[in-house]
């Protein structure tokens, strides 16, 4: 627990543990939550999962003056004022950007859903309709987000939604902006389309193969036992943590090849093993020593393809976009971030 006489940071910290229990808003060490107290924020540590927030020390103190708070281009660089070895998360500039006291970040699974869509924010206008929204143009992580949620300031928003990426949610303290999420989580929630069972069977054949196995997670064979499913991630990239940590596509087993030929073609131009591999009508096979990360982006991409109906316009980030991603500082770090505890690798639903 952080060293910190606060019931406000107490709140953050219980509520970012809720937060992190809960797969349909936070998936392994994605999102950040913040409080400001006096003249420091407190922000969740980069590559650490909230759903440890009770049990970890993940909240890293960061002074900033009042002009700071509302100029991104002087949060550079980060620095925080403790001596503690975890760095603020990646998107500090974000929260100190904001007038809100308490600020939350997820990648909530509904909200992406609609954010992918090309008419995604013509979907909001309606589900939205009452609340202080607004919608943020797809921006890469960092200084350049802050800058465009600055712009959008004036308009005095509570709700951000940011397309190909998630929900911010700004207010005076947690329990209103937890009440807040809630009332935008019940009015973006999609049902999920039912999707065919996997062939476990033929999929254990294939392991019995290759050095692959069966996920944890169930519902990831719909990625590639559902038509449109397998169409959606074969076709691009929908948001960040897809190409972070899932790889720049997705790899398909075509009724030409081989898994092993599959493997071997990723490997070569990607320098690392394929995560996942999808059979098309059969299910899913992950590599057997995906990562408790790995595991729970690959559960969250298949719970938001689930909710996109047929015919639905994607879009997707383009070529430029994933390129800038991968090879960005954001990315490298990403990689690098540790394993959680075994107990709560087990919370991905």
């Amino acid at each position: 627990m952080v060293a910190f006489d606060s019931r406000e940071l107490t709140s953050l910290i219980e509520l970012s543990a809720r937060l992190g229990r809960q797969p349909l808003l936070v998936q392994a060490s994605t999102g950040n939550t913040s409080v400001k107290i006096g003249n420091t924020l407190w922000i969740k540590a980069s590559g650490k999962w909230m759903a440890n927030a009770a049990k970890e020390d993940m909240f890293v103190p960061v002074s900033f003056t009042r002009k700071e708070q509302y100029v991104p281009d002087s949060c550079v660089p980060l620095t925080s004022s403790s001596n503690s070895r975890v760095k603020p998360s990646i998107e500090t500039a974000m929260h100190l950007t904001l007038p809100h006291r308490v600020v939350i970040h997820v990648h909530s699974v509904n909200t992406i859903a609609w954010a992918v869509q090309s008419a995604g924010r013509a979907c909001l206008r309606r589900l939205l309709d009452g609340l202080r929204w607004c919608w943020i143009d797809y921006t890469p992580s960092g200084i350049p987000l802050a800058r465009q949620i600055g712009a959008s300031l004036p308009l005095s928003p509570d709700i951000f939604v940011l397309a190909n990426h998630g929900l911010v949610i700004g207010a005076e303290s947690c329990e209103e902006a937890e009440a807040r999420l809630r009332d935008v989580e019940d009015r973006l929630a999609i049902v999920p389309r039912a999707t065919p069972d996997p062939d476990l069977a033929e999929l254990e054949r294939l392991c019995a193969v290759s050095e692959f196995r069966l996920p944890e997670a169930n519902e990831v064979h719909s990625l590639a036992t559902d038509v449109f499913s397998s169409a959606i991630v074969s076709q691009g990239i929908l948001y960040p943590c897809q190409a972070m940590f899932l790889g720049r596509y997705t790899c398909v087993l075509s009724k030409r090849d081989s898994i092993l030929r599959l493997i071997r073609q990723y490997h070569a131009q990607n320098g690392v093993r394929p995560p996942a591999l999808l059979i098309p009508g059969k299910g899913v096979l992950v590599a057997s020593d995906l990562t408790p990360t790995e595991s729970q982006i690959l559960s969250g991409l298949s719970r938001v393809v689930q909710r996109l109906r047929p015919k639905t316009s994607i879009a997707y980030l383009d070529g430029r976009e994933v390129d800038e991603l991968l090879s960005s500082g954001t990315y490298a770090e990403a990689r690098r971030m540790p394993k959680p505890a075994a107990n709560c690798a087990s919370a991905s639903g």
